[in-house]
């Protein structure tokens, strides 16, 4: 288990880190129902939280606005409202580093000031010109995430040359940019699933190590996505549902970990913990007493 954010920073400078990031919907309107936290269910959220702890998770990942295909911008005064209250309770219940998944700075400052230790933006700081100032002075981390187009269009016929070489391309830039400004706490994000066909949401898995070359550690976040409900349709050639992918959602953890990923978002904290001791005993990285 990691207990500081400074211990954080420490591990994963090494190349070979896996960590399991785990989520927490303060949006009532995730793809995913069941991972969304009741409005003001606090014995609900502390348990959450303790699992997550036991689990030993390497980072809790908070946000406040859906960022599903076709979901609708959330303003700042709203975002807060959902977030801050999970945040506090969080917060008071474990010194793991906190991630808040946002694109505003008027939602990220406010949340470091309540405890939240890293960034978590899905627009890679082109959404708000402000982040990137605040974040430079104040030494905040940041999670790039490559999206084409946003969050209400990104899944209308996109279309990419070469998916692979764009999206390394993309957050080169964009590392490239935080390290102008002094940033160098950066993790890099593919955006499976954003702005993305099935063909390449597999392809960019299949090619993870690629993104090595940008010298960053590589965060994926495929965890119940519908391309998985592609993979796995029913005897009746029906997609699953995101409340039906489970399983395929634990094999994408295993293959991305042994294809280069360093961390792992995921939904289902105690199952994917499970699959990645596994993975690690049968690699030889971890040893357990019988």
């Amino acid at each position: 288990m990691i207990e500081s954010v400074m211990d954080f920073w420490e591990r994963f400078s090494d190349k070979d880190f896996r960590g399991l990031v785990s989520v927490i919907n303060a949006s009532p309107d995730s793809f995913y129902t069941k991972s969304t936290v009741a409005s003001g269910n606090n014995d609900a959220l502390i348990r959450q939280v303790e699992e997550i702890v036991e689990a030993g998770a390497c980072w809790i990942d908070i946000g406040g606005e859906s960022s599903k295909p076709g979901s609708i911008y959330v303003d700042a005064e709203e975002e807060l409202r959902r977030l801050i209250p999970v945040l506090k309770v969080v917060r008071k219940r474990t010194q793991l580093p906190i991630s808040i998944d946002t694109r505003k700075e008027t939602v990220i400052r406010p949340c470091v000031e309540e405890g939240a230790d890293i960034l978590n933006d899905i627009s890679a700081l082109r959404d708000d010109p402000l982040i990137l100032p605040y974040l430079a002075r104040n030494k905040i981390p940041i999670v790039l995430m490559h999206m084409q187009g946003n969050p209400q269009s990104m899944q209308i016929s996109p279309h990419y040359d070469d998916c692979v070489n764009d999206v390394v391309l993309f957050l080169h830039e964009r590392v490239q940019l935080c390290r102008k400004y002094g940033i160098d706490k950066i993790i890099v994000d593919p955006g499976i699933g954003f702005g993305k066909s099935y063909n390449d949401n597999v392809q960019l898995l299949r090619s993870l190590d690629t993104l090595k070359q940008l010298s960053c550690p590589i965060l994926v976040g495929a965890s119940r996505k519908k391309f998985l409900g592609a993979i796995i349709k029913d005897s009746r050639g029906i997609q699953r549902l995101a409340e039906d992918r489970l399983s395929s959602s634990l094999s994408v953890t295993q293959f991305a970990f042994t294809q280069g990923a360093n961390f792992v978002r995921v939904h289902d904290i105690k199952e994917n913990s499970e699959v990645l001791k596994t993975l690690n005993v049968l690699e030889g990285r971890e040893r357990i007493n019988v």
